[in-house]
């Protein structure tokens, strides 16, 4: 009787292990198809850090100009481009919102790399200036929502 339960105790643990080979194997292959049935174009900059993204089948997708100092990050959506600069920031960012109508909500949120809300608002502006000056050196999560459109970014505070 105990050679039986050590052999279907063994036969459990293999079949739990198929299991979840198969379960990661499934959400790996789900995660790659999400990501490429989107065509985006990224760019990056030299440190490795998303610069601009853009959505490629939108005929109104535009290019950036950067040949200020300051640096920024251009997100083209749908309905509305982001322009959040400048990063990395000493304090202030500014967060820039073109193309939607002027009583849509702009929802945005700073978060920690805990997950900790540090900021959020909700606001029809099209301009906003965020202080981060109280908060210490490093990076940080930036999440815009508008016309149920989403999009976040990395901000590095020096």
């Amino acid at each position: 009787m105990f050679a039986n339960e050590t052999n279907i105790n063994t036969k459990h643990n293999t079949m739990k292990k198929n299991t979840l080979t198969l379960i990661a194997i499934a959400v790996t292959a789900i995660v790659a198809h999400a990501q490429s049935s989107v065509p985006l174009e990224i760019t990056y900059d030299a440190a490795g850090n998303r610069t601009v993204r853009k959505v490629l089948q939108l005929s109104f997708a535009t290019g950036v100009n950067n040949n200020s100092d300051t640096s920024y990050y251009v997100d083209q959506l749908q309905t509305m481009q982001l322009k959040v600069y400048p990063n990395p920031t000493k304090g202030e960012i500014s967060v820039k919102i073109n193309g939607l109508e002027d009583r849509t909500e702009r929802n945005i949120r700073i978060f920690d790399f805990q997950g900790r809300i540090l900021y959020e608002k909700s606001s029809t502006e099209q301009h906003l200036d965020i202080d981060l000056s109280a908060y210490p050196t490093g990076n940080y999560i930036i999440e815009i929502v508008a016309n149920n459109e989403h999009t976040s970014w990395k901000v590095i505070k020096e």
